[in-house]
């Protein structure tokens, strides 16, 4: 996870902290993650 966060804008990581309160779901996260072009790592 740390390697998919690490090239994320100020603005990104603001929207991430908040989306992860949110999120009941591993797959919203993943889902996120892809809307926001961070690309998942296996």
């Amino acid at each position: 996870m740390q390697s998919q966060v690490e090239g994320l804008a100020l603005a990104q990581l603001e929207g991430l902290a908040e989306a992860l309160l949110g999120f009941e779901e591993v797959a919203d996260l993943e889902v996120w993650l892809k809307m926001s072009s961070v690309p998942i790592k296996p």
